[in-house]
């Protein structure tokens, strides 16, 4: 699925129960206050699977505003602690912005 390329999808009503996300053909825009993390997900992905080609140019450019509108909050910080515990490794775009 490519991300938006447009700031806003037409409508506000969303298509899954009350799961605030407007979906258009192709393009998916997740409510604003999750737009951070939505970002700091899909650039992990991007930079850990870089043969994916997972993030478009254009759509680089979109989740560098969400991510600077949204940083990240506690507990996406804490999460990350915890994957890192577990895993082993750890979400570089979200251990930047939890110092």
């Amino acid at each position: 699925m490519k991300w938006m390329t447009k700031q806003d999808i037409a409508g506000e009503d969303p298509e899954y129960g009350a799961c605030d996300v407007k979906i258009d053909r192709r393009k998916v825009e997740p409510r604003p206050a999750v737009r951070g993390n939505t970002t700091r997900t899909y650039l992990y992905l991007d930079w850990a699977y870089p043969s994916r080609n997972i993030i478009t140019v254009q759509a680089r450019k979109i989740f560098e505003a969400w991510a600077e509108a949204d940083p990240a909050h506690t507990w996406e910080c804490e999460g990350a602690r915890l994957i890192k515990k577990l895993q082993g490794n750890e979400n570089p775009f979200v251990k930047k912005e939890c110092k």
